[in-house]
């Protein structure tokens, strides 16, 4: 059985979530969950000049942080440039990861970050 709740809200420029989210099911088949995520960002994926986020996931059930990312991008009017930092907390595995792209306008994007792990 998978539950979630999210909540969503954007002011501005100023975006926050928040969710929760808890899975039951055969511990042989995958272990059991109870998660609250957070996402705070400002900015946007087309907008000039600085953006900025964090979001993270944290296991109630194991009772540590289990992933944890932050982005900061800039834009400018042909090009902006993305660094991203990530950090996988698992029991079995303990992770850090530096992300970067380069996109330019109706060309695309060059980089380790790809467009589904991004913040923006």
């Amino acid at each position: 059985m998978n539950s979630g709740v999210s909540v969503d809200t954007r002011i501005s420029q100023v975006t926050a979530s928040i969710g929760h989210y808890q899975l039951r099911t055969d511990p042989v088949l995958a272990p059991n969950s109870n998660q609250l995520r957070g996402t705070i960002a400002y900015g946007g994926d087309n907008r000039r000049g600085w953006n900025y986020g964090f979001a993270t996931f944290y296991d109630y059930r194991i009772g540590r942080l289990q992933f944890a990312q932050s982005q900061v991008t800039y834009n400018t009017d042909c090009c902006g440039f993305s660094v991203q930092y990530r950090r996988f907390n698992f029991l079995v595995r303990s992770d850090n990861q530096f992300r970067v792209a380069f996109a330019i306008s109706n060309i695309g994007s060059f980089g380790t970050l790809r467009r589904q792990e991004r913040i923006f």
